[in-house]
């Protein structure tokens, strides 16, 4: 059986989007082998698949988390590698980032061409769900009438909502921080029951689009290229950013410096 390594160590939407690779692989005959980040694996493990998957904690700050996940591989003796982690140390320059801006695709397909795998099995929902500990999180916000969840701070970025006064006198609106839960998967029970879902272009967006989740629903986008943001089904109204984010200095769409801190900015619902 041939050992496949693969190089996506931190970022949690990232690792959503690419667990379909993986699970792609080992239906293909191969055992996968992936590195990833200490903190996160310890967050997330219990909602990961297991079967002919073996995850590899490595440790170390953000730019070694490459160097460290190719050593982890290289111990575990994998005659093969994917590294689908372009653009995650910062090097916008290197000949992986620059294949993904001349391929005129969106971040995560160019994952999926890179890996071999067909974009279609992004939408084959790759985590296991613990319904226990999601009817805990959704009992401990007690809520008491139909609510809307919100998701305004992504990891670069954190936008104001202006909601309209009939959502808030008729919903409750729960806002997803940092902290809610400490595992950010078992909020998938708060996201199913929510009338409507207005998500930035994060994580939650993409927990919500690959659960196939098909309510009202807003993505709030952070970049003025479309390539820089997930490929997303139909249903979604997009919101487009209406001012220049630290993104810019990828997409080359304005002249903003790029500083590296979360931009804000502010937008009314609905559009």
């Amino acid at each position: 059986m041939i050992r496949l390594g693969i190089i996506q160590p931190a970022r949690l939407g990232d690792v959503l989007i690419c667990l379909p690779i993986a699970r792609w692989h080992v239906r293909q005959g191969r055992e996968v082998y992936w590195p990833m980040d200490t903190k996160l694996l310890a967050q997330i493990s219990d909602s990961l698949p297991t079967e002919g998957i073996h995850y590899l904690p490595v440790e170390g700050p953000p730019e070694r988390w490459k160097a460290n996940a190719a050593a982890a591989l290289k111990d575990a003796d994998c005659e093969k590698i994917i590294d689908l982690s372009f653009g995650l140390d910062g090097d916008l320059g290197s000949p992986a980032y620059r294949g993904f801006l001349d391929s005129g695709l969106h971040f995560d397909a160019y994952k999926y061409q890179l890996a071999g795998v067909p974009l279609e099995e992004k939408w084959n929902f790759p985590l296991r769900r613990d319904t226990e500990a999601e009817a805990h999180a959704l009992a401990s916000l007690n809520l008491t009438r139909p609510h809307i969840a919100l998701h305004l701070q992504g990891s670069s970025f954190h936008v104001t909502a202006d909601l309209p006064a009939s959502w808030l006198r008729h919903y409750a609106i729960v806002e997803l921080a940092p902290g809610i839960c400490a595992n950010p998967i078992h909020l998938l029970g708060v996201l199913e029951k929510a009338d409507t879902l207005v998500m930035v272009d994060s994580f939650f967006a993409n927990l919500v689009e690959q659960a196939g989740l098909t309510q009202r629903r807003y993505f709030i986008e952070r970049a003025r290229t479309r390539a820089l943001s997930p490929t997303l089904r139909e249903g979604w109204k997009r919101v487009p950013p209406t001012e220049p984010t630290p993104l810019c200095k990828i997409c080359r769409a304005c002249t903003r410096p790029f500083s590296g801190e979360p931009v804000f900015w502010g937008f009314r619902l609905p559009l």
